[in-house]
């Protein structure tokens, strides 16, 4: 009768069946009841504080060692995380750790059991053929080295003489299984795939079977792992570069001419291909597993209890919602994480989020924060507990502020202490950052924060915040889970993505859209106020539209924080922060998505003009002082909104009702727009003394780089003449700051430009104030280790120019306008050298340049450039009106 031990789901514990009449562990078997008594009696007096009785092992193990249910149970039925775990043979067939045991400790001459399907594997006829094989004798035995020749022979004798009864059958699948005397289990999965002789089957063929059959070859890898399928590619690969009439093509009967062995880097359960066997029977293609057990030494080895836990399902949730890289600052907080990241990367090779290492948290969120704004695709930053928190910084109000969907994952210290539960506190730390309320530090910056309670909802938990963080108004959420929590073993799952996308996009309603579209096309001087309507980069060509729609409508960005309309439209007026003279002329103002349009106590529009005002969130709800005046305010999607305008205009010929007035109001903004160009051209020249101001820098950089160049604006006081220069006409090309802490275009840069690809060029402007809050000692380390390269032009100016520019709008003839820099204390004179920080944090593999004069910054720009496009990235450190860097002054400090 054929062996069914293992036809049941969950296999009772039992007693190993042994040749011998008596041995050891019939011995311990025996005594297991009163063992298992005497330590529930020598528990009960306290004997062994911090952890807990096994009924299976009958021995104690730290209280981590089991799960959190059954150590709600009682001593004679509690068992550990080892000897619940399972090794899966094929998705009908299971094992647990005391059969291994069992098996392995048979004695060596004697084969073990034998699993088998009929037509597969035809007992002793196959190991008899096994044995005659010259190739096997020869090569196949060297290459796979586990098989020992001299022993050969005799070995393949031993399990030629098993008896019929040995073998059983999985009567669900077509899997073979063979246990031999090394404590080795032989597993053959077949594939629904025809191996003609001597050819190979397409890698798209086979990536869909494995996935059909998705059993797993070891407690780490199923055969749906990506791991298998590169293998399978790489056996492919290795064929084809080989003539064909080399015997690698000849058919063989034997299973062990096989294609050289792949191993899982955890556990070094081997596997591989067989493709001579399926070409000598015409048959299908089988993948073919060797599990080695005798490693598992004890059962608590790590190697065997290893589970699926509720980290292995927050990183499988990130991927499959989106999130393509993890910005990590990792500690104590995090065993869980890692371990975790470590399996996902070699399991889910390609399917798993690439994970970024941060030394500063504030570089980390502006990293991920960069990334985001570029793709508009949220990305997971990692921290370590409340400090790591707080080390994120002014960062989160950058995101925030700027709308940037971003997660923010932080553990808890642990709240068991004495090995309660896997993850227990077990260093001193844990102690002094355990803090009441850890989410308060960030949760007024934040759409969202949750706590990971649980493992068994973590996905969801996952899913809920992301959709947070997608819907307008988009920004970062922040989730935190205990070592506790993020340790625990749950059973695998799956969400259904299309169940947590974001709230769709927001319409004006019919009468809105009338009210709009009748008073922008009878107004005489029309304009639209912007500030991140191009976050959308679909916004900007239906803005275009709506502008040529309505002729005579002008474009002013006050926000200054992406591309939002072309700076070669005859329609736009330019970026300035709050204070332009067509907010006081204007007759009709449309306000889309900007959070400052006007500052009233500098500019402000006529009390006849009529204001309408279109945003994500109207209200600002996390201002809370905020109002314009005006008569209508609706909550809608900036691209849905300029489409309906310009389509309503077009369907009901308003345009037509006034051809003269368009046609003025058109020719009257080439006229405007050209003079504006003219100004801007005539600033941007060196002084008499060969010295340079921040607008001819910047022309000369707009010059030199590609046109499609990314830049990443951190310029503060200087923005305005750096965009006069810069002139950006493709969406997504100037990506500002959206907030106002100083410090994210070094990690947003590198965010940009990990987003943006090797091929595309990425230049950085910030302020030399600014470029110190980066944290330059971790931007250009992380530069370096990722081959980041990105061009950095520090505008040098000796100090800092914005507290100065904020003194003397409120005291323009205050004693502090009288005051030099230094008894401001805004000075940094003596310079720092900007360049050489950089160079050193990238381990000298940097170019790092001062530019002083014009003749120089001719002469260094394009050695910078072309050493970003070589791969190496470059800082110039460029000194505004003289090799002192000093202090600009004039005009700079009271535009707008």
């Amino acid at each position: 009768m054929p062996d069914n031990r293992f036809q049941d789901s969950v296999p009772q514990n039992r007693a190993p069946v042994s040749p011998q009449p008596w041995n050891v562990q019939d011995l311990e078997d025996t005594m297991r009841p009163e063992r298992l008594e005497l330590l529930c009696m020598l528990d009960r007096d306290g004997m062994w504080p911090g952890k807990s009785i096994c009924s299976a092992c009958t021995t104690v193990h730290n209280k981590s060692s089991f799960s959190q249910e059954s150590l709600q149970q009682s001593n004679s039925t509690r068992q550990c995380l080892g000897s619940q775990g399972r090794i899966w043979i094929c998705p009908h067939i299971q094992t647990d750790y005391f059969e291994l045991k069992a098996l392995c400790n048979f004695p060596v001459t004697k084969a073990k059991r034998a699993v088998a399907c009929p037509g597969i594997c035809e007992g002793e006829e196959a190991w008899m053929n096994h044995m005659n094989c010259p190739e096997d004798l020869d090569s196949a035995g060297a290459k796979t080295g586990w098989w020992n020749q001299n022993r050969e022979r005799e070995a393949a004798k031993e399990i030629a003489a098993l008896e019929r009864e040995k073998w059983t059958i999985c009567e669900k699948c077509n899997i073979t299984v063979l246990t031999t005397s090394w404590a080795n289990s032989r597993i053959w999965f077949p594939l629904n795939l025809e191996l003609i002789p001597g050819s190979i089957i397409p890698e798209k063929d086979v990536a869909s079977d494995l996935s059909r059959l998705d059993a797993p070859i070891c407690p780490h890898m199923k055969l749906s792992s990506p791991i298998v399928l590169a293998a399978y590619s790489q056996e492919c690969k290795r064929l084809e570069s080989i003539p064909r009439d080399s015997s690698e093509w000849a058919p063989c009967p034997c299973r062990a001419c096989l294609v050289p062995y792949h191993e899982c880097p955890i556990c070094h359960a081997k596997f591989g291909f067989d493709f001579k066997r399926a070409w000598q029977r015409d048959s299908v293609l089988h993948i073919f597993v060797d599990r080695s057990f005798s490693p598992f030494k004890a059962i608590t080895d790590p190697a065997w209890i290893a589970q699926y836990t509720a980290s292995d399902a927050f990183f499988e949730c990130l991927w499959e919602l989106g999130i393509t890289h993890c910005f990590v600052n990792l500690g104590s907080d995090h065993p869980s994480i890692i371990e975790a990241i470590t399996k996902g990367q070699i399991e889910k090779k390609g399917q798993f989020p690439r994970i970024i290492t941060c030394p500063n948290e504030m570089v980390a969120l502006s990293m991920a924060d960069g990334y985001a704004r570029l793709t508009g695709k949220p990305q997971c930053v990692i921290v370590h507990v409340d400090v790591g928190t707080q080390g994120l910084g002014a960062a989160v109000h950058n995101a925030s502020c700027g709308r940037a969907p971003v997660l923010i994952f932080a553990g808890l210290s642990p709240y068991t202490c004495e090995g309660e539960l896997r993850g227990s506190r077990t260093e001193y730390i844990h102690w002094i950052q355990d803090v009441p309320d850890q989410k308060q530090i960030v949760g007024q910056y934040c759409r969202y924060t949750g706590e990971i309670k649980r493992g068994v909802n973590v996905k969801q938990m996952v899913g809920r915040a992301l959709q947070y963080a997608t819907t307008a108004p988009m920004g970062p959420v922040y989730l935190v889970g205990s070592r506790e929590a993020m340790e625990e073993e749950i059973p695998e799952y799956s969400l259904k993505t299309e169940h947590w996308g974001p709230v769709g996009p927001a319409a004006l309603s019919e009468e809105a859209v009338k009210s709009i579209a009748e008073a922008l096309v009878a107004a005489k001087e029309p304009l639209l106020v912007t500030g991140y309507a191009g976050r959308n980069h679909t916004a900007v060509s239906e803005l275009v539209r709506l502008t040529e729609t309505v002729k005579g409508l002008r474009v002013l960005d006050t926000g200054g924080s992406d591309m939002c309309f072309p700076s070669d439209h005859r329609a736009n007026v330019g970026l300035r922060y709050g204070v332009d003279d067509s907010i006081k002329s204007a007759d009709v103002i449309l306000v889309v998505d900007c959070d400052v349009p006007w500052i009233p106590t500098l500019c402000k529009p006529k009390d006849s003009t009529r204001i309408f005002h279109l945003d994500g969130d109207p209200l600002k709800q996390q201002m809370p002082v905020f109002y314009i005046p005006a008569e209508a305010r609706y909550k809608t999607d900036a691209y849905t909104a300029f489409k309906q305008l310009h389509e309503y205009v077009n369907n009901n010929k308003l345009a037509n009702k006034n051809v003269e007035l368009q046609s003025e109001r058109w020719e009257k903004l080439q006229e405007l727009h050209s003079k504006r160009l003219n100004n801007i051209r005539d600033l941007a020249k060196p002084g008499g003394d060969g010295n340079y101001n921040v607008s001819y820098l910047t022309s000369v950089i707009r010059k030199a780089v590609p046109e499609d160049t990314i830049f990443a604006i951190e310029a503060v006081t200087c923005t305005t003449f750096v965009a006069d220069q810069i002139q950006p006409c493709i969406p997504g090309t100037w990506i500002n700051c959206g907030g106002g802490g100083l410090g994210w275009s070094g990690g947003g840069a590198l965010g940009i430009k990990l987003a943006a690809g090797e091929k595309r060029f990425v230049c950085q402007v910030v302020g030399d104030g600014t470029f110190l809050f980066s944290v330059p000692g971790s931007v250009y380390w992380i530069s370096q280790r990722y081959k980041l390269p990105v061009l950095t032009i520090v505008l040098n100016n000796q100090g800092w120019n914005a507290p100065k520019r904020s003194l003397l709008l409120v005291h323009p003839d205050g004693a502090g306008s009288k005051a030099s820099n230094e008894d401001l204390n805004i000075s940094f004179a003596p310079s720092p050298d900007y360049a050489g920080i950089a160079k050193a944090a990238a381990g000298g593999n940097l170019w790092a340049e001062h530019a002083s004069t014009a003749k120089e910054l001719d002469e260094l720009l394009p050695k910078a450039i072309e050493s970003v496009k070589n791969g190496v990235g470059a800082v110039l450190d460029a000194h505004l009106d003289g090799p002192q860097g000093k202090f600009g002054g004039g005009k700079s400090v009271l535009v707008g």
